[in-house]
């Protein structure tokens, strides 16, 4: 009767192990499909969060890119989403929360950390951007700009002005701020009255179809103010672009994670965005990719060219900075483009 008991118990004891060795295998076999814009922000997530998160949770990582919307949305509607979790634009999680996206478990993220506003039900912001009005030093070293209202002064401060290609990063916020419009009442934007305080300069704008186009109009000198994302100017200075920054009003925009839904690693990709909402992983994002961090809580070491380009830094009465109504956005943009477009092609 022993041996029998003994046998049973070494059966137990066997399968027991076997099913640990299963559940260990299956949790060396997790994987997320990581989707970003490559280049050195990319790079930056790398380090800062996925790294990490596979020494702490065993979790490998493949990547895509770019987070392409309309190929999101076939893969949804294909029921085959081989995507995961998503650096996308804060309006995109607005316009598809619930259609195209995830809500998220926010049961064990402190979004008191972050801006209000900022957080959506499908979408936790990762890192901020302003659009930064800059101008060239040399060609205006003697009589500088220092308020909005100089961008569309020609007659004082003569040259070709460059704008971003996306209108809704705050090109139309400074128009009507620069017209007289406080800051407090930006939203729902009057598009007219914009577009006619731009009608004063445009006969000096450049019109960029890319970020890439904007950012060598600054650096070949092409421009000698513009509107242009912290990302592109920082890489503008580096380039050798005698700019430097107006801090007036500013206009913050972010970029958020998402989770596609349909996902087939559901569980997996909210833990994912819940470690990545710590401060730790927020900060060293921060510093790596050289963007202005998304929660109060990180405090990064930003190097010279991070501070002098980061509004927050800049911002001594604590109300220059201005977070875009991205809610106003994602409701309105295609209606704003509709008006946008003709306009500038007259």
């Amino acid at each position: 009767m022993l041996k029998i008991r003994n046998s049973l118990f070494a059966a137990l004891i066997g399968a027991t192990s076997a099913v640990v060795a299963l559940e260990q295998v299956r949790a060396e076999d997790k994987s997320l499909t990581f989707v970003s814009y490559q280049g050195t922000l990319q790079d930056s997530q790398i380090k800062a969060w996925q790294q990490p998160y596979t020494a702490s949770k065993n979790v490998q990582f493949e990547y895509d890119s770019p987070p392409d919307g309309a190929k999101l949305k076939a893969m949804v509607e294909a029921g085959a989403v081989s995507w995961d979790v998503m650096d996308q634009g804060a309006a995109f999680a607005e316009q598809n929360c619930g259609k195209l996206l995830e809500k998220l478990d926010f049961s064990k993220i402190d979004t008191s950390q972050f801006p209000e506003g900022s957080v959506s039900d499908c979408g936790l912001p990762v890192y901020f951007f302003a659009l930064t009005f800059v101008y060239n030093t040399e060609k205006y070293k003697d009589h500088p700009p220092t308020k909005l209202a100089d961008f569309f002064d020609l007659k004082n401060f003569p040259g070709t002005r460059v704008l971003p290609p996306d209108i809704s990063l705050g090109t139309l916020e400074y128009a009507l701020m620069a017209d007289g419009v406080d800051s407090k009442n930006l939203y729902p934007i009057d598009v007219d009255r914009a577009l006619k305080k731009l009608d004063t300069i445009k006969s000096s704008i450049i019109f960029t179809k890319t970020n890439g186009a904007l950012q060598q109009a600054l650096v070949d000198g092409q421009a000698d103010m513009g509107f242009a994302v912290t990302g592109r100017v920082m890489a503008s200075a580096k380039a050798g672009a005698p700019i430097a920054p107006v801090w007036d009003k500013t206009i913050l925009g972010w970029d958020a994670l998402i989770v596609p839904k349909g996902t087939a690693n559901l569980a997996t990709a909210m833990d994912f965005v819940q470690f990545v909402s710590h401060p730790e992983q927020n900060k060293r994002f921060a510093e790596l990719a050289g963007v202005i961090a998304a929660t109060s809580k990180a405090t990064p070491d930003y190097s010279d060219l991070n501070k002098t380009f980061n509004p927050r830094l800049h911002d001594e009465t604590g109300d220059k900075v201005l977070l875009s109504n991205v809610k106003w956005w994602s409701a309105n943009l295609n209606s704003v483009i509709a008006k946008v477009t003709p306009w500038m092609s007259r």
